[in-house]
């Protein structure tokens, strides 16, 4: 995220400052990711942008053709909805709340499975 700072001085605006915000990976991140390869598929599924998912995807290992981004929360609980239709057994990890409704799918399936 890129942060502008501005402010208003003699009917002019003026920029103070500009930084860059980014959050940092578990340094565990790609070891986990790497351990989970072994027995399963890895995917990605973010509602962020393109360019960030796909750094995040390359920096914990998880190939680019398994990464979808700039996802809605609807279009997550999809995903996990379709993969469960095609028999596939699916591990939901989500980082905030905007990943509750894919997780409550997953969670529906495991509760009737």
């Amino acid at each position: 995220v890129c942060v502008c700072v501005m402010f208003l001085e003699h009917s002019q605006c003026q920029l103070a400052c500009v930084f860059e915000l980014t959050e940092s990976l578990d340094p565990a991140a790609r070891s986990v990711v790497s351990l989970l390869q072994r027995r399963a598929s890895v995917r990605m599924a973010s509602g962020d942008r393109e360019a960030a998912a796909a750094r995040v995807a390359a920096a914990v290992g998880i190939p680019q053709e398994l990464v979808t981004a700039s996802m809605t929360p609807d279009q997550k609980r999809l995903l996990v909805k379709s993969l469960q239709d095609q028999g596939e057994i699916v591990m939901f990890v989500g980082d905030g709340i905007n990943d509750a409704p894919a997780l409550a799918q997953y969670l529906i399936r495991r509760m009737w499975a």
